[in-house]
């Protein structure tokens, strides 16, 4: 990554959220900074682009050359509609980051579904452990409106 001195620090967080390893870090002048990483490809592919620009202004860039194979902490994050699994919506995470993307991924869901005539449980699980739930509420019909007596 090369980048203004000034964004080095949020780069190095960017860097380190994403599961990156520092290899080596050096200031080609007092103005431009060198960050070398190594990062699963999985965090590149998916958003670390636009982010990277997001926290530089637009000045960093960035190259990566493919290091191989390397052993990954991952975990299937599965997706539970009324007890019953959605194998579509499974995703493969890194275990340290499984609880907030199982969080979003509910909400998200959650705001999506419209209301049915019954209630609708959905969780986000990492084997049979349950890492997030929200329920779709029923709508239910007011039978007082017509009681009012005015």
């Amino acid at each position: 990554i090369l980048s203004p001195s000034e964004y080095v620090g949020g780069l190095i967080t960017l860097c380190e959220e994403s599961g990156g390893q520092l290899l080596s870090q050096s200031f080609l002048s007092a103005e431009h900074a060198m960050l070398q990483y190594s990062l699963p490809l999985a965090e590149i592919a998916t958003e670390f682009h636009d982010r990277l620009k997001t926290l530089s202004s637009g000045y960093a860039s960035f190259d990566y050359e493919p290091h191989g194979e390397q052993p990954a902490d991952v975990v299937p994050l599965g997706l539970h509609v009324n007890k019953r699994p959605v194998g579509a919506l499974t995703r493969i995470v890194r275990s340290s980051k499984a609880t907030d993307f199982g969080r979003a991924m509910v909400q998200t869901l959650k705001e999506e579904m419209d209301r049915t005539v019954h209630d609708i449980v959905i969780q986000a699980t990492v084997g049979s452990r349950v890492v997030a739930r929200e329920t779709v509420r029923a709508v239910r019909k007011n039978v007082l409106a017509k009681c009012y007596g005015g």
